[in-house]
């Protein structure tokens, strides 16, 4: 939590993450009212899973 409120952020081993697994970060966003939350992945691009919830590979951080 900060300056911009609170921004949920789950870590993935995998490449691929599926709307199973973005389950719980979602509902967590959606019950907090957060503005997005953060999926960090092994993936090599950044990805839009939803109205709010980004993926961002390891290695871009």
């Amino acid at each position: 939590e900060g300056e911009f409120g609170l921004i949920p952020i789950e870590i993935k081993r995998s490449e691929a993450v599926s709307a199973r697994e973005l389950r719980t970060i979602t509902d967590f966003v959606n019950e907090r009212k957060c503005e997005y939350g953060m999926v960090i992945n092994a993936g090599s691009k950044p990805v839009r899973y939803n109205r709010n919830i980004i993926g961002i590979p390891l290695g871009a951080l």
